[in-house]
C-alpha cells in the first residue's frame, strides 16, 4: 500500500507547520515526526481506524500522537490511501470537511 496526500491535506499540513514554527521549533519537529509515523502506520491495516460518521463509508480517521486535537482523515481505494484533511477537532464540525 502507498499513502498519498491531497492538495488540501498538503495545505493543512503546511498551515499547521507554519503556525507551530512560530511557536517553537521543537513543537514543529515533534508534530512532523508524529505525522510521518501516522502516515507510515496507515500502510498496515488502515481499516482498523474508525470511520468518519459524517462522510461516506470509505473515510476513516486516526489521531496524531501528542497532538490529541488533530486527526488525519483518509480514504482507502485498493492499494492507495489518500489523506484528504488534517483537522483540528476543536473547529466547528460543520466547517471541518469543506
Amino acid at each position: 500500500m502507498r499513502v498519498v496526500q491531497s492538495v488540501r491535506a498538503q495545505k493543512d499540513l503546511w498551515d499547521y507547520a507554519h503556525y507551530l514554527s512560530q511557536q517553537s521549533e521543537q513543537a514543529l519537529d515533534k508534530f512532523l515526526t508524529r505525522y510521518d509515523e501516522v502516515c507510515d502506520s496507515l500502510t498496515d491495516m488502515p481499516e482498523r481506524c474508525p470511520r468518519v460518521e459524517v462522510l461516506p463509508d470509505n473515510f476513516h480517521h486516526i489521531g496524531i500522537r501528542d497532538f490529541n486535537n488533530h486527526r488525519v482523515v483518509y480514504s482507502i481505494d485498493g492499494e492507495v490511501i489518500t489523506i484528504y484533511w488534517i483537522v483540528d477537532t476543536r473547529q466547528d464540525p460543520k466547517t471541518l470537511y469543506l
